[in-house]
């Protein structure tokens, strides 16, 4: 399925696939039970490279390519299903304009020929894409660009970033040959000294990368917020030894891309997403259920899934009939939602036990999404007193 020339980057999407970027460049999708490609020549994307994918909020990708020649085609690919729309380099960022050196330039054609021109892509918290070239920011909040700029100097090399997140602060950081450096938009810190490479950050605020030191050792890195940094490699399980990609998934699982294969480091902290389901009976005797779900990580589209036991039979919400129906929605970032499941008078259900079950997964998907607990509350209703 995948080629010779390797996988550049990896990421999972708001619908929960996995999405892979080929070096050629190719996109691979992969939803669990079969794999779609698409070509980017197909796309009218010639001599050129894959360099950088993101997700959007609202099941898009974009992805960053560069031309094999500086007079080569050069952008970004915003893509929607097969529909892929073209965001050409030179359309949206000054020409001849970087930061090579650590210094702002303006220079020739000839000048600028080993200078990066494919721009680096961040999803802000706010949902808007960022494209980064050299020190110029262009945002697209769906409808409409705006620009800002970088602070100056720079602490690195333009041509040697690799990639960019967002923290929990709202504050950018770079992954680039020379460093790990963060900016707060007037000046810039430096978090890691060695070559990082593909970069992302998880639901704590710990940074994940892929690194080479200056002995041309090959590894998986996290930097904890407290500072905190530690280091995987082959003898940590890694599939093979040099680490290209990372991404994490809605359990908060790492899955690192190496020259030897993928590898999965599964998240030791606190589930990511989770469901309860609470019941309560009020003084008219109207019961109550309902069901709160947090979400600690980013937005997530997920099913919801409720059945309620009587007398062995199972009744599924929201027409309690005898077929298992999700309702599916969208988890916002950092928030807990409650829904209300049923709301009647006692006097109406027939007397006996009632035990409510929910669940939640990935939308579409029937796996329980891995640390998100499914809930369960039992209920007894009695027969009304006899007066």
């Amino acid at each position: 399925m995948f080629s010779h020339l390797g996988v550049v980057a990896m990421c999972v999407d708001t619908r929960g696939s996995i999405d892979f970027l080929e070096y050629r460049p190719r996109l691979i999708c992969f939803d669990g039970a079969e794999f779609l490609v698409q070509e980017g020549y197909d796309h009218g994307i010639t001599d050129c490279v894959g360099v950088q994918m993101e997700p959007a909020a609202d099941g898009e990708l974009w992805l960053s390519f560069e031309g094999n020649h500086y007079f080569d085609f050069s952008g970004v690919a915003r893509i929607r299903g097969d529909d892929w729309q073209f965001f050409p380099t030179d359309d949206y960022f000054p020409p001849f304009v970087a930061a090579h050196n650590s210094q702002l330039t303006v220079g020739t054609r000839a000048d600028m020929s080993s200078l990066r021109r494919a721009p680096i892509i961040v999803m802000a918290p706010d949902n808007a894409v960022w494209l980064i070239l050299h020190n110029v920011i262009r945002t697209f909040d769906g409808r409409h660009w705006d620009r800002s700029y970088l602070p100056t100097p720079m602490p690195f090399t333009d041509s040697k970033v690799s990639d960019a997140v967002f923290d929990l602060q709202g504050r950018l950081v770079f992954f680039t040959q020379e460093g790990v450096f963060r900016s707060n938009g007037e000046r810039w810190t430096e978090l890691f000294k060695e070559s990082a490479w593909s970069g992302t950050i998880d639901a704590a605020g710990t940074l994940w990368f892929t690194s080479r030191d200056q002995m041309s050792n090959y590894q998986l890195v996290s930097i904890k917020p407290d500072g905190t940094v530690i280091t995987f490699d082959q003898t940590d399980g890694l599939a093979g030894c040099h680490p290209l990609c990372v991404t994490i998934d809605h359990n908060g699982d790492k899955w690192v891309g190496t020259t030897g294969g993928l590898s999965r480091l599964e998240d030791d902290g606190h589930a990511q997403q989770s469901l309860q389901l609470l019941a309560s009976v009020s003084s008219q005797n109207v019961l109550t259920v309902s069901a709160h779900l947090t979400n600690a990580g980013r937005i997530i589209p997920v099913s919801l899934w409720l059945a309620c036991q009587h007398n062995d039979q199972f009744y599924y919400y929201p027409d309690w009939g005898s077929t298992p129906t999700p309702v599916n929605l969208t988890l916002s970032a950092s928030s807990i939602q409650a829904y209300t499941l049923l709301n009647i008078d006692t006097s109406l259900l027939p007397p006996g036990d009632y035990t409510f079950y929910g669940a939640i997964s990935l939308l579409g998907g029937m796996d329980l999404l891995i640390g998100a607990r499914g809930a369960k509350i039992a209920v007894t209703t009695y027969p009304s007193p006899i007066l």
